[in-house]
C-alpha cells in the first residue's frame, strides 16, 4: 500500500493509478467549474479535481487539514484522525 507521504511524491499519472487500485470513492461535490471527487486510501483522503465538461483530471491532492473535509461533513460521515 502507498502511504500518504509516498502518494504526495508521486507524479499525477501514478497518483491516478494508485487511486484506481486502492482508493474507495466516497462522494463528489462541485466547486466553481470543477467536480471534486473524494476518495479514501487506507487512513487518508484524496481529492480529484476535474474540469466540468472536459472530464480531464486537473490535479489530485491529499487532504492535509481537517477543515478541508468540512465541505463534505453535511453529506457524509468521515473518520478524522
Amino acid at each position: 500500500m502507498v502511504t500518504k507521504d509516498k502518494f504526495r511524491k508521486l507524479p499525477l499519472s501514478d497518483r491516478y493509478r494508485c487511486l484506481t487500485n486502492y482508493g474507495k470513492f466516497l462522494i463528489a461535490r462541485y466547486h466553481g467549474s470543477y467536480v471534486v471527487r473524494l476518495y479514501q486510501i487506507e487512513d487518508y483522503y484524496v481529492e480529484v479535481w476535474l474540469r466540468i465538461g472536459l472530464e480531464q483530471i486537473q490535479w489530485i491532492e491529499t487532504i492535509n487539514e481537517e477543515r478541508q473535509l468540512e465541505v463534505y461533513l453535511d453529506r457524509i460521515s468521515l473518520k478524522i484522525k
